[in-house]
């Protein structure tokens, strides 16, 4: 487990996401000390008995251990402390915090990664980058056209990979800040194909806040693309 620096992961990043920690777990490591000991959710327990495979259940089970540790380091209590409860579109939240924190969480393979923030809602998702022959199709179910100009337009497959799962990564993780997931069309979310970050809008009438999304490289896992969203509980952005 470590934190990562997230204005090393995007040079030109906005100034509101210095408010942002951020930290990449293994999953496939034990590198929290005495993991066993962090109590879990009666929940918990019951969806890691479900996988069925054991390196999936245990990965589950790292993560879980690893974020309620880095919950309880945020907030100075108890790891036994910390109550997770979920929205109802599954976005988990803190039960009766003693400080404002929100949290958000995505895993992928054997990584995953944890973003905090006590001064506004945000969402992060990672990918692992693989060849995605059916890419065209899904995009023009769930990418806007100016996404699906976006990768029309990649020279060679690498880059087609990139954009690809770099616009898939800054709409999840838009949608997780939103707390709604994938109940929302992905299609009405334009969130910009570039790497710099940008501001994006809930349709109209929708009532959802102005968030502000990044992509991030992860320079020791280069297969992996990943984005944070943020909102701000100030007003608009």
């Amino acid at each position: 487990m470590k934190r990562l620096s997230l204005r090393e992961l995007c040079p030109d990043l906005p100034a509101a996401f210095d408010a942002v920690t951020l930290w990449q777990i293994d999953l496939d490591a034990s590198l929290l000390a005495a993991r066993d000991a962090v109590p879990l959710q009666p929940d918990e327990l019951e969806r890691a008995a479900r996988f069925v495979f054991d390196r999936d259940r245990q990965r589950y089970l790292e993560g879980r251990r690893s974020l309620r540790w880095l919950l309880a380091q945020q907030l100075h209590v108890p790891v036994g402390d910390i109550c997770i409860g979920y929205g109802p579109f599954g976005r988990p939240h803190l039960v009766d915090p003693p400080a404002p924190l929100d949290f958000n969480v995505s895993h992928s393979q054997q990584f995953a990664l944890v973003a905090c923030c006590k001064d506004g809602p945000v969402g992060v998702d990672v990918e692992w980058r693989r060849p995605l022959p059916e890419r065209i199709e899904l995009a023009q179910a769930h990418f806007t056209p100016q996404e699906q100009a976006a990768l029309r337009a990649c020279g060679d497959e690498e880059d087609a990979q990139r954009c690809f799962f770099r616009i898939w990564t800054r709409k999840e993780a838009v949608l997780k800040a939103w707390g709604c997931g994938l109940s929302r069309p992905t299609s009405d979310v334009e969130v910009g194909s570039g790497s710099g970050g940008c501001i994006v809008t809930a349709p109209e009438g929708d009532g959802a806040p102005a968030l502000q999304v990044i992509s991030l490289r992860l320079v020791d896992n280069p297969q992996l693309e990943a984005a944070v969203s943020l909102g701000s509980r100030a007003g608009p952005l």
